[in-house]
């Protein structure tokens, strides 16, 4: 500023805000908060990357497993043709005996075609997520020792942390009821021609006259976006105990499924023996034999996919607990 007389005078300064009681220890607060809401949001990435792996491997280790006994079952009825071939060339059994025998052979190449493209588009799934051509070795997961604590997975970890940010704000806000005060520090020269530079160093506390008109409505709104984060977290735990719970359920009764399984396995095994022999000495139909082939293959291929159903139910329990895959 300058006058006529030659005066002249200039100032700068600056304004420092004054925390009331708590306010920088709430800020503290929500930094850690978001801090911890980052870290549990990469668990929860990783956790999610799990679920996907787990279920693109085991789908097409079943679409494996099916092509895999599709081709034996070709195999097999190959192998029937010829035997039915051979007698009817001999003249043990009639030539409609081979027509329903190749009639059979046709079927197992039709669904053998259809369960390699079901098998090719699982592999072209697991490769698309995954960016690899073979299947991880090894294949089946180990059931964790002891189970973890609900407070521990990512899911329930990220919702503490957002809970933990949103009870900082609200205290935050209700420690900010009057607008804060500020320190105000400045200096200032003044002069003119006659006299020399008077230079003023300016320390001023300015402080506010009542309370923020605002602060009733933002702790309101702060209390409400609290009280959904309780809510949200309370939800989160208790679907995981319900994901839990079924996971176990899962596994027993997949557990139950591949013993008896194994059960229905023995006896098809035995069963295919005596057919076999009793077409070969002429004491049953090629009708016969078909029914127990077909059937023989069907519980063989239900116990190989009861064992795998298990592994997948483990790997499932694993993942509601909140166990990442490596």
């Amino acid at each position: 500023m300058t006058g006529d007389q030659g005066f002249r005078s200039w100032e700068g300064g600056a304004t420092f805000p004054i925390w009331w009681p708590g306010q920088s220890g709430h800020q503290s607060a929500i930094g850690d908060g978001y801090q911890q809401q980052t870290q549990a949001g990469q668990a929860q990435l990783a956790l999610m990357a799990s679920k996907q792996l787990r279920q693109v491997v085991w789908q097409t280790k079943k679409a494996a497993m099916r092509l895999k006994f599709g081709r034996k079952n070709l195999q097999q009825t190959q192998a029937l043709v010829d035997l039915v071939q051979q007698k009817v060339d001999a003249g043990e059994s009639p030539k409609f005996d081979l027509l329903l025998a190749q009639k059979s052979l046709y079927d197992a190449e039709k669904r053998l075609t259809q369960l390699q493209a079901d098998y090719d588009v699982a592999l072209q799934h697991y490769q698309f997520w995954t960016q690899q051509t073979e299947l991880p070795s090894p294949l089946a997961e180990t059931l964790v020792a002891s189970a973890p604590e609900l407070d521990n997975h990512p899911d329930v970890q990220s919702l503490a942390a957002r809970q933990k940010t949103e009870q900082a704000r609200l205290d935050l806000v209700e420690a900010s009821r009057h607008s804060n005060p500020n320190l105000y520090l400045a200096a200032k020269n003044e002069r003119d021609d006659q006299t020399a530079d008077n230079n003023i160093l300016i320390a001023e506390i300015r402080i506010p006259i009542g309370s923020n008109p605002m602060a009733p409505t933002r702790i309101a709104e702060q209390r409400q976006q609290l009280s959904q984060s309780q809510m949200a977290l309370a939800r989160v735990k208790q679907q995981l105990e319900m994901d839990q719970f079924q996971a176990r359920q899962s596994l027993q009764a997949a557990q139950k499924n591949e013993t008896l399984a194994a059960e229905q396995n023995a006896l098809a095994e035995e069963a295919m023996r005596l057919a076999q022999t009793a077409y070969q000495e002429g004491e049953t139909s090629i009708q016969n034999l078909l029914q127990m082939k077909q059937q023989y293959f069907e519980d063989k291929l239900n116990f190989k996919l009861a064992r795998l159903n298990r592994l997948e139910a483990i790997a499932n329990l694993n993942q509601a607990l909140g166990v990442r895959l490596k």
